[in-house]
């Protein structure tokens, strides 16, 4: 009986409903022998008591929503009136005693009495209350938050009483994060037949997949060191094989280790056991380097090991193996094809070549000795070749069929491997996935890499079947993925999403400029080095695809614009207060969105969207107060952009007036932007005008003995024994001059050790020199 409220069987009645208004709560059939109502004999008044009944509703029908339906009729006298009705419901659900979404119903008033629709079961609940989001098909499917959820009920009736709970609780993960470039090597897969779900070895752990769970990775076992995975349906089983030659064991069910499973297959060697499978018998085999091993049924103490190799200088290492009609043929790396023939019977199994086991090479059959993959689909055995496309053998006929490489139908005789799914057969041929249809028998279309996000490196191709299950697809999908952790999934011919299991950055490790960029959500961190721009989502914890800023450039016709660049150093990054990206690098200035797109370019070049100053450049600020987006270049002074105009206002450098145009640091406040330079200081620009403002500059005076001090009114004067004679604008602070020795309408002294105002408004300056002009009254001295 189906739980599912699409699939419901009783809604109208209930399926099993006992009746009783008794005092036990116990079912005695003594009881209800006594008890039943005596036919066709009636009296003045009184009570009838039925005892439990049992109610069958039929019918139901869930491909068309077809409701079950019963009746319970009961004789009474004519005439007689039923001033008080009572019923009980007895459910059991720990019994299998239960009824889905019932509904009662007196017939003869239409009188509902009992209605239990929408609440999925009476007798049991295995499944919450719809609350969307977290609660989807009465599934619980939200991390705790940070320690406890409350988002999950059942409804339950009045009175009940609770004698068994039980919760499957998962344990999802977030995908692997690493701060550095890592490689991710996935081993083997194999699905649990149980509930759908994808067991994954990845690097050295054990991770299981839900297709259909808000967190895609729901279990991880850690360094279980496993290269091969095969699940054995008629123990309920997943068989793992290690890197150290051992197997281990686990329920499908509780996913709990079977410790009393034999573990040691080759107790002489500790080689990593590479492939996997179960024949019809129950046989559990595995294979090693030089070695193939098994596990009779009923013999679940020890594993017997044959040899594979000739001798010891021989090294015969699989790459795949299966077994069809008592033949065992195992791939391997660079030796062909190795067959196996047994039997298996009352004596146990049987090798039918006692000496040394034939082979299937490029001496006789094949195209090439390195096969990287096998695929037997209707009865047509496909052999992947590393460098020498697909043999194709028929193995019900005993003859070969002409083989498939990049003179016919492959865009590459490199086969990466390949996956089988009914109707289809994807072949990862050297950057492309080709899609074949095996009932048509004919190629149907290709799909890139680059059409999927991936790169060339670490391939992987696996399947993960629809058998319409609970954790699993619903259709046949096939898993493509590189060494990045990313998996692309395709049904068909289509590209139908993607499963990230591990995410790292690209270029972090080169890594010069970090900056925080707001996304309106929790934001990302942008890192960035040569040409490169790592961007981690905090609150995916996700590193996001790598922006390539060179590629933007030449894709978007950046040549074309302002001619060829070579983008090798990004120097700074910024994001202005209205979002907008900006990155400056050694050939230009570039405009990015969230999403890494190119919007506009800044350069020398006349044709740019922003033509500035210089191509390099050393910093960049913006200022929200006069929306000006400030450009420090290495050599070539200032560039200002308005960001509300989206156009150039002003350029600067020491032809109008800046004391340098070598700039280093820029930074903005209230209208004002303040550059730092390698010789002349702090130079400052109003951006209200734009104009250029006095700069701050260091005049080496150091450890003075004393530093006289004179104000006349807005007007401050500071003596520098040595550098001359500072005169400050009090009301702003700002230096407005600097009187030296070295200009002939100024003192005559640097060595300034006093300073006076007399009772006329003349500044008295004091200097340890002898001479007369010591004095300076506006111009008027003496």
């Amino acid at each position: 009986m189906s739980s599912k409220p699409v699939t419901i069987i009783v809604t109208l009645l209930m399926v099993l409903l006992p009746w009783s208004s008794l005092v036990s709560d116990e079912l005695d059939d003594s009881f209800n022998k006594n008890n039943l109502v005596t036919s066709k004999s009636w009296g003045v008044g009184g009570s009838n008591d039925t005892g439990w009944l049992e109610l069958v509703a039929e019918g139901a029908n869930p491909l068309n929503n077809t409701l079950a339906y019963g009746d319970l009729f009961l004789d009474f006298a004519p005439g007689a009136i039923i001033d008080n009705l009572t019923f009980e419901v007895s459910v059991n659900g720990s019994d299998d005693y239960w009824v889905n979404q019932p509904q009662l119903t007196l017939v003869n008033t239409q009188t509902e009495i009992l209605d239990w629709s929408g609440k999925g079961d009476l007798g049991r609940q295995n499944s919450f209350s719809n609350a969307p989001s977290n609660v989807n098909q009465g599934i619980l499917d939200a991390p705790l938050d940070p320690n406890s959820l409350t988002d999950a009920y059942w409804d339950l009736p009045t009175g009940i009483t609770i004698d068994d709970l039980i919760i499957e609780a998962l344990r999802p993960v977030d995908p692997i994060v690493s701060f550095s470039p890592i490689e991710i090597t996935i081993h083997d897969t194999a699905i649990n037949p149980l509930d759908g779900s994808l067991f994954m070895l990845v690097n050295e752990d054990l991770i299981r997949l839900d297709n259909n769970s808000i967190k895609t990775i729901i279990d991880i076992e850690l360094e279980i060191e496993g290269r091969s995975l095969v699940v054995d349906n008629k123990s309920k089983q997943l068989i793992i094989g290690t890197s150290n030659g051992n197997v281990y064991a686990r329920d499908l069910l509780t996913y709990s280790p079977i410790n009393s499973f034999p573990d040691d297959t080759n107790i002489s060697n500790s080689n990593p056991l590479i492939t996997s499978f179960v024949d019809t018998y129950d046989i559990i085999w595995t294979s090693s380097e030089c070695n193939i091993n098994y596990l009779e049924p009923g013999k679940g103490s020890f594993w017997v090991s044959q040899p594979l190799c000739k001798d010891n200088e021989t090294s015969i290492v699989p790459t795949d193996m299966i077994i069809e009609n008592d033949t065992i043929l195992v791939s391997t790396i660079n030796d062909g094809i190795i067959v196996i023939n047994y039997t298996f019977g009352s004596a146990g199994l049987i090798f039918t070549e006692s000496n040394e086991f034939p082979s299937i090479n490029s001496n006789n059959f094949l195209s090439s000795d390195s096969i990287t993959d096998m695929e037997l689909i209707n009865d047509i055995l496909y052999i992947a070749n590393n460098n020498a496309g697909i043999d194709r053998y028929n193995v019900a006929s005993g003859t070969w069929i002409p083989p498939w490489t990049s003179n016919n139908w492959l865009s590459s005789n490199q086969i990466h491997g390949m996956a089988s799914t009914p109707g289809w057969l994807h072949i990862f041929s050297g950057n492309d996935i080709q899609v074949y249809d095996t009932n048509s028998m004919l190629y149907l279309s290709t799909i890139t890499l680059s059409d999927m996000g991936l790169q060339d490196y670490g391939h992987s191709i696996n399947v993960w079947p629809s058998d319409n299950l609970q954790r699993g697809p619903s259709s046949n999908t096939v898993l493509v993925g590189d060494s990045s952790g990313k998996l692309v999934s395709i049904i068909a011919e289509e590209i139908a999403g993607e499963i990230i299991i591990a995410t790292s950055p690209e270029s972090v490790e080169d890594a010069t400029v970090t900056v925080f960029i707001d996304d309106g959500d929790q934001g990302e961190i942008w890192i960035a080095g040569t040409n490169l721009i790592d961007r981690f989502d905090k609150k995916e914890k996700l590193w996001k695809e790598t922006i390539d800023i060179q590629e933007l450039f030449d894709n978007n016709g950046g040549s074309d614009q302002v001619g060829t660049m070579n983008i090798n150093e990004i120097i700074t990054i910024l994001q202005d207060s209205d979002g907008r990206i900006w990155i400056g690098t050694n050939s230009g200035l570039f405009e990015l969105d969230l999403d890494g797109n190119l919007l506009a370019i800044g350069t020398t070049s006349s044709s740019s969207d922003f033509v500035i100053n210089g191509d390099y450049i050393s910093s960049i600020a913006h200022d929200s107060n006069t929306d000006t987006l400030v450009i420090g270049h290495s050599q070539d002074g200032v560039s200002l952009i308005n960001t509300t105009s989206n156009s150039v206002i002003a350029l600067f450098d020491s032809s109008d007036g800046l004391d340098s145009d070598s700039i280093r640091e820029v930074v903005t406040r209230y209208g004002i932007a303040y550059f730092a330079t390698p010789d002349a200081g702090v130079m400052r620009i109003d951006l209200y005008g734009p104009t250029i403002i006095g700069s701050w500059q260091s005049l080496g005076a150091d450890n003075l003995d004393a530093t006289p001090l004179a104000v006349d009114g807005d007007i401050i004067y500071l003596g520098l024994p040595g550098f001359g004679l500072l005169i400050i604008d009090r009301i702003t602070g700002e230096i407005s001059d600097l009187w030296t020795e070295e200009d002939p309408n100024s003192i005559p002294d640097n060595d300034v050790i006093s300073l006076s105002l007399d009772f006329y408004g003349g500044l008295l300056v004091g200097s340890d020199t002898n001479t007369n002009n010591n004095c300076w009254n506006r111009g008027d001295c003496g």
